[in-house]
């Protein structure tokens, strides 16, 4: 109880400052790692001298309220104890470098995706994707699995842009890709798209610390708009 008690004076005391100060730990999954978040992490840092901020990565989301640090998770999160707030949604597609389309020819229906090789470095499609089309409904696959499993986005998008197979990846991640570089991807089967991945900001219920808060906002405010205007709706499922 006098813990308790000295913890919540030390947040009111930080509270009553004029300045946001103190110590802060943020884990994020490890496809925001490098650029955009880690970007915001320290233009934060810049803008409050008296902050000192632990940036980490997780390898899997927050199960309970013991998890007490902000979290940033790319995918559905099940309920843990903690707050969640969706900041958007990533839309997905199918990739190849352009070298292995030119080698194997490019897919026109899902139908002919059983011929070509399939990366899932990270197992996501291991128990099946679901492609879903405006007009032709939804088309489920059954991929085989990977005999190499990785735990960083950047390992499965650097298998797909040596030209390993066709493999799913967020467009937004596949942009930042091109924009260093360029032609090592390129979208397949653009009119047909799995469902898109939830960006969720994870963080105790309850009072909390201006510090805190005012990290909440500045992500909020920074998140990218192409997230933003993602709206996920279900597509109609037609007997084939």
């Amino acid at each position: 109880q006098i813990l308790r008690l000295a913890e919540q004076s030390q947040r009111a005391l930080e509270d009553l400052r004029a300045e946001v100060s103190g110590e802060l730990t943020v884990q994020v999954h490890n496809a925001f790692a490098r650029g955009w978040f880690s970007q915001q992490m320290e233009n934060f840092v810049a803008d409050h001298p008296g902050v000192r901020l632990d940036l980490q990565t997780r390898l899997t989301p927050p199960t309970g309220p013991e998890d007490e640090a902000l979290c940033v998770w790319l995918g559905t999160v099940d309920e843990c104890g903690l707050r969640q707030e969706t900041l958007g949604h990533m839309r997905r597609g199918l990739y190849a470098h352009p070298d292995y389309l030119r080698r194997h020819g490019a897919p026109r229906h899902p139908r002919d995706l059983a011929e070509h090789a399939w990366v899932d470095l990270l197992g996501t499609s291991e128990h099946g994707v679901t492609l879903h089309h405006a007009r032709e409904g939804e088309w489920d696959l059954t991929l085989p699995p990977s005999r190499l499993r990785v735990d960083q986005y950047v390992l499965h998008i650097d298998a797909i842009a040596r030209g390993g197979g066709l493999g799913l990846l967020p467009h937004w991640m596949a942009e930042k890709r091109l924009q260093h570089h360029p032609g090592s991807l390129t979208p397949c089967l653009e009119e047909w798209a799995p469902s898109s991945l939830p960006i969720t900001l994870l963080y105790p219920f309850g009072r909390l610390p201006r510090k805190t808060v005012t990290l909440l906002e500045r992500i909020r405010q920074a998140v990218p708009d192409s997230w933003r205007l993602h709206a996920p709706a279900p597509s109609p499922r037609f007997s084939r």
